[in-house]
């Protein structure tokens, strides 16, 4: 590997207070993420990767950091994805828990919905921002002023304020106006939202129950109306809300660049300028040019070029005399050879260019792809389910025999066909429709003696060992759909089933099987 050397945050100080057990949190990640439509049709927003991380993750540190354990986040699209990945929280010291909003609430509504949870202070933080500060300060902050809600604030340049809400402060800091998104020639100052609050449970008590309600919107107003303590809290370190594909861009160049002093990343400082992660491997003909950021189980082939400015997630394929500058690639992608992709962001088979949002799907693998499909996993899988399938056949082959004589005696079937449905692998196209495909599997008939028998002894599906060694579908998968089910099945779900091969067996078996609810097998099938 050659190494190409070139070319703030606020300081760290101590901390201000020290936050009790009765401090909780809520993170606001049900939002569906449309500026960043098609990535997010795949990948819910609070799961979009900054430095190979999921956004959410690094506010969930941010939290625990400051000593905040209990924490509640909302979810609404693509909900299970988000779940499995952070289930209780237990692997950042947290207790995770979820409010499932079948109906957007808004940002205040979502709190006030669980407002039980919340006896005491509580820090409300959206799901797609990243913030460089000691939010113990912030508390710290709050508590002085006694107020009932503190927003964390920044000074922006004013060609940017009518992207966020604006507040005028007094010379104690208190709020004494508030614009959503003003144009610039009325904003009131250069001090925006953050989408960063501590909040007193009473100020819940102005929410109204079961409503859409806003902090910005409503709330805020509000509490100005009438006359009630509204404080806010400048922030003058790094800070960037990733609600479009150019703050996408620049969080991860500001990252690269030193900004972030607090975030924890998956990597370490393996030369100047150069963060790499856990077997991250690199060609030593290929060329490394600082800033660059290399995620574990990366592949950086023969004569390609990373850098500089460049994000490559972990477990992606970079593939030799590829170039990437100024570019973010998502986890498990393949960047074909002789590719360049500068002011790109690869995910899968999704080209988007930067900052404009243009995406592009192709269907080429050789160009761009998942790793996943890429690699040789999938011929080796097949070999080992053919190979288990046909030891298992073996192994019950007296059973079979039992059985068919049952059915030869008593002039009955010993085993018939049951269709099936299967989400197809292009679905995962977001832009695509979604097809399902026909799946014949056998089983011993369920009428009379045999299928008696074989329920009894919970073998019913045992002969769809024959559809794995054909290849029709996998030892452990997820569970196959009956018309009627799929019928229920959303596409955004059927996209996220279609990614993986159905199965004779798999976590849905556990949690019921054909008797669990359809919304269980799901949720199972979603880990």
């Amino acid at each position: 590997m050659t190494t190409e050397r070139g070319g703030d945050g606020a300081a760290s100080s101590p901390a201000a207070v020290v936050v009790g057990d009765g401090v909780k949190a809520m993170i606001l990640a049900a939002g569906v993420g449309s500026r960043l439509s098609p990535i997010t049709a795949m990948v819910p927003k609070p799961l979009l990767p900054v430095a190979d991380k999921p956004v959410m993750e690094h506010t969930l540190e941010m939290l625990v950091g400051a000593g905040i354990k209990e924490i509640k986040a909302n979810l609404h699209h693509l909900p299970h994805l988000v779940e499995q990945h952070f289930g209780n929280g237990s692997r950042w010291g947290a207790r995770l828990s979820y409010s499932l909003e079948s109906t957007l609430l808004g940002t205040a509504g979502a709190v006030r919905r669980v407002q039980r949870f919340f006896p005491d202070t509580l820090v409300v933080a959206v799901g797609d921002s990243v913030w460089d500060l000691d939010l113990r300060e912030v508390i710290a902050y709050h508590r002085a002023r006694a107020a009932l809600v503190t927003i964390v604030v920044k000074p922006m340049p004013m060609s940017l304020i009518s992207r966020f809400g604006v507040v005028r402060v007094d010379g104690e800091g208190r709020v004494r106006e508030f614009q959503e998104k003003p144009p610039v020639e009325q904003a009131c100052s250069n001090l925006t939202s953050t989408g960063l609050y501590v909040l007193e449970p009473a100020a819940l008590d102005l929410v109204p129950p079961g409503e859409f309600f806003d902090f910005a919107r409503d709330l805020f107003p509000l509490l100005l109306e009438r006359g009630l303590p509204l404080y806010a809290y400048r922030h003058e370190g790094p800070w960037s809300d990733i609600g479009a594909f150019p703050e996408y861009l620049q969080v991860h160049l500001d990252l690269l660049h030193g900004a972030y002093r607090r975030l924890r990343l998956p990597a370490k400082l393996t030369a100047e300028g150069v963060y790499q992660g856990h077997h991250a491997r690199v060609h030593h003909e290929a060329v490394v040019r600082p800033p660059v950021f290399l995620g574990r189980h990366c592949r950086v082939g023969r004569g390609a070029v990373v850098g500089p400015d460049a994000v490559i997630g972990s477990h992606s394929i970079i593939a030799e005399g590829a170039r990437v500058t100024r570019s973010v690639v998502g986890a498990h992608t393949y960047v074909g050879r002789g590719l360049e992709l500068e002011e790109c962001l690869a995910y899968g088979n999704w080209l988007v260019k930067l900052p404009s949002g243009a995406g592009l799907y192709l269907e080429d693998d050789t160009l761009l792809a998942d790793a996943r499909r890429a690699g040789t996993w999938r011929p080796l899988g097949r070999v080992v389910d053919f190979t288990l399938a046909a030891l298992a056949v073996a192994g019950t082959l007296p059973l079979f025999v039992g059985l068919g004589l049952v059915g030869r005696l008593s002039r009955q079937p010993t085993i018939d066909r049951r269709w099936f449905l299967r989400p197809e692998a292009e679905s995962r196209a977001p832009a695509g429709s979604t097809r399902l495909r026909p799946l014949p599997l056998l089983q011993f008939s369920p009428q009379g003696r045999v299928g008696m028998l074989a329920e009894r002894l919970g073998v019913s599906r045992l002969p769809a060992l024959f559809n794995v060694m054909r290849g029709d579908i996998s030892l452990v998968g997820i569970k196959p759909l009956t018309e009627d089910e799929a019928a229920q099945v959303s596409d955004d779900w059927l996209r996220h089933l279609g990614s993986v091969p159905a199965g004779l067996t798999g976590l849905w078996q556990l949690h019921g099987g054909d008797r669990a609810p359809l919304d269980e097998t799901l949720a199972a099938d979603a880990y």
